[in-house]
């Protein structure tokens, strides 16, 4: 299956499933729940020092309530209780998304035995407190863990623009569903029939059971794509972000013990139908609803025993989801590689698969896929490696990574380090003239994308100015040798005229 086609599966899914709202074809209605579990908004200075606190205790790996192979994103979005889509555009052009958390248990060990520990988790608290007065009304949670804030009870589509009435949105150029069939998906709400003693509903009502069922498809889609198309439009990589959030925040909305699942799409999809305002983004308030909580048909027992195998699917699929849609982010064209495969880029590639398949590398977590790994690793889009390797036959898709249960001495683990980083940093130079030459030939160029920490490139910029300037005192070194060879000679040359002239 293509991606083309997993996008419109998704797309279509998500449209069935109520994602559309109001009476017209061609309108996109975000839906809304009364109870607010994301914050948005402005960012304060508490919130950026508490955030930066947890960057870098996340990056020393000695973060005490973080699970192995959590990325920073989610991380952050679960601490900081927002969007994930909030932290990619306040940390745009970072590795936000591809930096997995690795524990430092010698650091951690360190820490503890130091008597430091304590004093960390009283600074660390002291900073989310500060955080949280900031914000008086954000309700954070204390007990948030790594991935919290993909599993609360959400509000649907919040950090997302709301579309007017009347104001198309074109998913064409994605593949999905073209706007000719937008008005056929408005049709597939399912409405209480007669015999369940329902009333008909307004135009937008939504219908939990077939809701639920509806965004089932779409996440199975989601999870049988073996990863999400790379988007290079902006504006096209922001909405296939909110498709993908969106499905994240709907699981436990669509669930039929979900307190807001009878109420959900009734304020904001009523007021459309009947032409009122929509809730105000800003204070949360509600115009008031149309439609009763009566109105709304409720599943029965057997229909919620059916649901709950269906709600975790649902739960690992959009886990899985996310973490595809991490390596497929939008990348400035600026920074894009070229399509060539430099011979230093290729010998660490193969010493990488060589240790993947060894099961030794200690920056690698368990599952974790060998395009994943190597993408990360090679600072360039997941498709890339899949170009690269698709007459090979390794599937680097379906390999997933496994921990070898073989002891090995420090003195092989030091000397494998020693040798990836060797290759590593010869990669990386070579990566960067590379760059540089095809920036001076070239105004843009195609496929693949080189993201790297701003870090990492200071480092790499300042060592290719060291080794320029070694090359040019080499140079003038060479020069002036040259230049005292000339003189002697031509000094030993007067000499000798003098002697023949005295001869």
């Amino acid at each position: 299956m293509n991606n083309s086609m997993n996008s419109m599966l998704m797309g279509n899914a998500m449209l069935n499933a109520g994602m559309m709202g109001g009476g017209m074809p061609g309108t996109m209605m975000m839906r809304q729940s009364k109870r607010t579990g994301f914050r948005r908004g402005k960012w304060t200075d508490e919130e950026e020092a508490y955030a930066n606190r947890l960057i870098a205790d996340f990056k020393t790996g000695v973060v005490a309530d973080c699970e192995e192979g959590c990325t920073l994103r989610s991380f952050l979005a679960s601490k900081l209780q927002c969007a994930p889509m909030r932290i990619s555009k306040k940390y745009a052009g970072t590795s936000v998304g591809k930096l997995i958390f690795m524990r430092n248990e010698k650091d951690c060990a360190n820490l503890k035995a130091n008597g430091g520990d304590a004093k960390y988790t009283a600074e660390v608290k002291k900073l989310r407190a500060a955080f949280t007065s900031s914000i008086p009304t954000a309700g954070l949670d204390e007990q948030a863990g790594p991935f919290a804030a993909m599993h609360q009870n959400p509000m649907v589509g919040q950090h997302q623009h709301m579309m007017a009435q009347g104001m198309p949105m074109d998913y064409s150029g994605m593949g999905m569903m073209p706007m000719a069939n937008m008005g056929m998906a408005m049709g597939n709400m399912a409405a209480p029939t007669a015999a369940t003693g329902g009333s008909a509903p307004q135009p937008g009502a939504l219908n939990p059971t077939s809701l639920a069922a509806a965004t089932a498809d779409a996440v199975r889609a989601v999870a049988r794509a073996d990863s999400l198309p790379m988007v290079e439009d902006p504006k096209a990589a922001v909405v296939a972000a909110q498709l993908v959030d969106d499905a994240a925040a709907i699981v436990h909305s669509n669930s039929p013990n979900s307190p807001s699942m009878s109420t959900m799409g009734g304020a904001t999809a009523n007021a459309a139908a009947h032409g009122g305002a929509a809730p105000d983004r800003q204070t949360g308030e509600e115009e008031e609803s149309f439609m009763s909580e009566d109105d709304v048909e409720e599943p029965d027992d057997a229909e919620a025993e059916d649901l709950e195998p269906e709600l975790k699917q649902m739960q690992l699929g959009i886990k899985r989801a996310l973490d595809q849609f991490e390596s497929a982010r939008v990348v400035k064209k600026a920074r894009k590689r070229p399509r060539r495969w430099t011979r230093s880029e290729e010998v660490y590639c193969e010493e990488l698969v060589k240790e993947f398949e060894l099961g030794t590398l200690t920056d690698c977590f368990p599952s974790c896929s060998l395009r994943a790994y190597l993408s990360t690793k090679l600072q360039c889009a997941p498709y890339r490696i899949a170009k690269k390797f698709q007459t090979s036959a390794l599937k680097v898709s379906s390999m997933l990574y496994k921990r070898t249960d073989a002891e090995r001495s420090d003195a092989q683990v030091a000397a494998t380090k020693k040798r990836l980083q060797e290759l590593d940093a010869a990669f990386r130079q070579a990566a960067i003239e590379v760059e540089s030459n095809y920036r001076d030939t070239h105004e843009e160029v195609d496929d693949g994308s080189f993201d790297m920490d701003a870090e990492v490139i200071a480092e790499n910029t300042a060592a290719n100015q060291r080794a320029v300037a070694a090359q040019e005192a080499a140079a003038a070194a060479e020069a002036a040798e040259a230049a005292k060879v000339e003189a002697e000679a031509a000094k030993a040359e007067e000499a000798a005229a003098a002697a023949a002239a005295a001869a």
